[in-house]
């Protein structure tokens, strides 16, 4: 094994590095060879970790030696951000926290869809677990395959029986006071899935939810057309673009995070009706929440513009088609997120984006057909007519 070409390609000398003990899993266990040396990098020492699997480098980074690695991986990106991003996971624990406190309740009482929430739990477990197994980055290392596989076990559960308490919790109370709001999420639960009204409430949240992804995409696209800075790229992990599993490994699990984002949602709804007193000034706390999604700091007008259009889209699908609105309307804008989109059909990752639309556009027919009853969308009529012609 020669890590000289790997070394060069980082801009190091091979022959100017020294070689030292490698931090274990640091890389990940796909690979059968760990390397590591100190090195110098403008002058500074730096610590160069890669590993290979037969032959071929499968993972490459540069740390600073005087700084612990776990401060220096990607996944540490959760402790930092802007003060929305802050405020925003403060409010999220404070819901959550709040939700699995009236779930508690709810229990005491004897209140609660119990039917609906095992089938709900079901539902994310097996979602969850296939999204897992289709990104999995698998290994020949005994002990991370296996402790990898209690992680996923326990995350998977996890995430799943708090779904169902999560559900617990709000279907109380928005039963009693927004009825509205649960008429077709209940009966897509109960198993009537051709229902007319659960494919408008479908069909409009898909729609709600491409919106939302397109006012993004112009967003960002703002600085090739004027000139404004502080507007953030979109950003698409490397993952996205060349595995394809991963992508539907993304589906999978992109339900999961709809369903959390529609329950925090409901959650801060019932939180302004309990501070608020009033029905519709209730309404108030989501919008605001919603508004600081996009903010990050670049370009701040903008993007509580950006943020308003947002939380209007999204509380549109709410007051729509209720919780199963909202829910595929961020389904639809998650999967689009992560799907790599351009303009160009023939570049080399444009098939994992048509996966996406083909799946959305999909969906969005169906729903559409099961909306009139299964009735032709367009009178025979008119089909008459422009065959006539």
């Amino acid at each position: 094994l020669d890590p000289g070409p790997l070394l060069r390609a980082g801009g190091f000398d091979p022959a100017e590095v020294t070689p030292t003990k490698p931090i274990r899993y640091l890389l990940g266990g796909s690979a059968d060879t760990h390397l590591a040396w100190t090195a110098a990098l403008d002058g500074e020492p730096v610590r160069v970790e890669a590993t290979f699997w037969k032959g071929q480098a499968v993972g490459f980074t540069v740390l600073a030696p005087d700084v612990p690695f776990w401060r220096q991986m990607p996944e540490t990106q959760l402790w930092q951000g802007s003060g929305a991003d802050w405020a925003m996971r403060i409010v999220a624990v404070f819901v959550f926290v709040f939700l699995l406190l009236l779930a508690r309740r709810n229990a005491q009482l004897g209140r609660g869809d119990g039917p609906g929430s095992r089938r709900l739990l079901t539902f994310v477990l097996v979602g969850m677990g296939g999204g897992v197994i289709l990104q999995g980055h698998y290994s020949f290392h005994r002990f991370y395959s296996l402790f990898t596989v209690v992680i996923v076990i326990c995350f998977c559960v996890g995430a799943a029986v708090f779904v169902r308490l999560a559900y617990l919790a709000v279907e109380p109370p928005i039963r009693k006071r927004y009825p509205f709001l649960l008429v077709s999420w209940t009966r897509l639960l109960s198993g009537d899935y051709r229902n007319s009204l659960v494919a408008r409430d479908a069909l409009i949240g898909l729609t709600l939810g491409t919106s939302v992804s397109a006012a993004r995409a112009l967003y960002a696209a703002l600085p090739s057309w004027i000139e404004i800075r502080g507007v953030p790229l979109i950003y698409t992990a490397a993952d996205d673009l060349i595995r394809k599993r991963w992508v539907l490994g993304k589906l999978c699990e992109a339900p999961l995070y709809a369903i959390f984002f529609g329950f925090l949602v409901i959650g801060v709804l019932l939180l302004g009706r309990m501070l608020l007193r009033s029905d519709g000034r209730a309404w108030l706390a989501p919008f605001l929440l919603m508004t600081l999604f996009p903010i990050a700091g670049g370009n701040l007008a903008l993007e509580v513009v950006l943020g308003m259009v947002v939380a209007g889209l999204y509380l549109l699908a709410l007051r729509s088609g209720g919780l199963l609105s909202l829910v595929l309307a961020f389904f639809a804008f998650q999967s689009l997120s992560y799907t790599p989109m351009g303009l160009f059909e023939g570049v080399w990752y444009s098939d994992g984006g048509l996966l996406v639309v083909g799946l959305l556009s999909a969906l969005a027919a169906v729903a559409a057909w099961l909306s009139t009853g299964g009735r032709a969308i367009l009178p025979r009529g008119v089909l008459d007519a422009v065959d006539a012609e």
